[in-house]
């Protein structure tokens, strides 16, 4: 957990610095459900993240260089510097900024493994503005109905982007899914140990399944380079070398104190 905090806020510090370009969401405060669900699976086990995936990534893989070049729009990333910061793919792994577009794919991966009798279970983890997505719903009646090796994980920020989730969502989040017969495992936690625990209880049962985490998110709904959205041009002598990226992610962990949130105070403070 403190691997993947320190990471983000090296990320969304370089982002700052003009460093990186296109745009990244931080998993900032929601740690705790990545590490507590990924230490459940095993080689079997599949994972859809989504826009918001750099902790699910880093919980499974451990490949922080792979991700951190991959962001760089470097060829050693995980897809070679065309998926960026949204788009990643390992084995066992996947992610997608579509929102509500993964949850059928996380299906179609779960009915693959109950048609061929493989082992493992299709986990996707989404949030709570997913659930304004109808294909969502078309996937969760199949996974019900066909008793699919499915795992939906709901991490619960109250946000869905910049939008709160009370303006939009009626009803409950819970109700969602007990509509279809889903069982809900829920909790109001960000205590690892805690999420560990109920997640293990949830990945247990047969058949399709939730587990809702109702969750904090410290971080903007997003980060982009340059003003606009519009990305700064790298000055020759300022493009990151590898050997830099090395050291960059050797300092994620390191790094102590403050953090990125102190420091944007810092520096927001000391150019007033």
């Amino acid at each position: 957990m403190r691997f993947i905090r320190r990471f983000e806020e090296l990320l969304l510090d370089m982002f700052d610095q003009g460093l990186l370009n296109g745009t990244t969401h931080a998993c900032i405060g929601q740690e705790a459900d990545a590490v507590a669900v990924v230490d459940h699976l095993g080689d079997d086990d599949h994972i859809f993240s989504n826009h918001r995936c750099h902790g699910h990534f880093l919980a499974r893989t451990g490949d922080a260089l792979g991700l951190m070049t991959e962001i760089m729009g470097k060829p050693e990333g995980v897809c070679g510097g065309i998926g960026g910061s949204q788009h990643l793919h390992a084995p066992g792994f996947m992610s997608n900024g579509v929102q509500g577009g993964i949850v059928p794919n996380a299906a179609g991966i779960a009915l693959a493994k109950q048609l061929s009798g493989g082992a493992g279970l299709s986990v996707v983890f989404i949030g709570d503005g997913t659930l304004g997505e109808g294909a969502t719903y078309e996937a969760l009646n199949l996974a019900s109905l066909w008793k699919l090796p499915l795992v939906v994980v709901l991490e619960d920020n109250g946000w869905a982007q910049s939008t709160p989730s009370s303006a939009t969502l009626a009803g409950s989040a819970r109700d969602r899914f007990t509509a279809f017969g889903l069982a809900v495992f829920e909790i109001d936690s960000t205590d690892v140990q805690d999420i560990a625990l109920l997640a293990g209880r949830a990945l247990a049962r047969n058949g399709a399944v939730t587990l809702n985490a109702n969750t904090v998110s410290f971080a903007a709904c997003g980060a982009t380079a340059g003003a606009g959205g519009v990305p700064p041009p790298f000055p020759p002598a300022s493009v990151p070398t590898l050997p830099d990226l090395a050291k960059w992610v050797l300092f994620a962990v390191l790094l102590g104190g403050g953090g990125y949130l102190v420091s944007r105070r810092t520096r927001a403070a000391s150019n007033n």
